[in-house]
């Protein structure tokens, strides 16, 4: 589920009958007629590369390759991106990885937290960071920043069970 600031317009995505508790999808809509789609997942804890999170994956590449408007993954992948990376989605999504290259696991003191935006999107990102104070745990929520979308600063926030929040600042 996507929450969206009131200058936002936001449509629920399609459904994701096999993952519907670990992927989620909205059209944002900005002013002037810009789309973004953004998708959250949360992949299996402990499993790396593990079938259930490959076909999890599966299911983000299969989405994401039908979307006509540019888009954002964000989630906890539950993997350091250096493994994601090795497993060829951001290319197999046209897509690239962006991080706030630091720990999102205290547990484990890595980052598993993390964005893939498409090609189309890259240019307008501006940075990722590590929400740090925020009550939560074992994960620290992370944003991406986007500017230069008509003229708008947007933010996107990976909050509490893998749920994006879309701020105007």
């Amino acid at each position: 589920a996507a929450l969206v600031h009131q200058n936002f317009g936001a449509k629920r995505g399609r459904p994701f009958p096999d993952h519907h508790d670990r992927i989620s999808e909205t059209e944002v809509g900005f002013p002037g007629g810009i789309s973004i789609t953004v998708l959250s997942v949360y992949l299996h804890c402990g499993d790396g590369l593990s079938q259930r999170n490959r076909d999890i994956l599966a299911a983000l590449v299969a989405a994401v390759l039908t979307l006509n408007t540019p888009w954002c993954i964000g989630g906890d992948f539950n993997m350091e991106p250096s493994v994601l990376i090795a497993s060829g989605f951001a290319e197999k999504v046209g897509g690239e990885l962006v991080t706030a290259n630091g720990a999102t696991c205290f547990q484990a003191n890595t980052e598993f937290d993390f964005f893939v935006v498409s090609h189309a999107l890259a240019a307008y990102t501006k940075s990722v960071r590590i929400c740090e104070g925020a009550p939560c745990r074992p994960h620290a929520p992370v944003s991406l920043c986007l500017i230069g979308l008509r003229s708008q600063q947007v933010i996107w926030k990976q909050r509490l069970f893998n749920k994006p929040v879309l701020d105007a600042i």
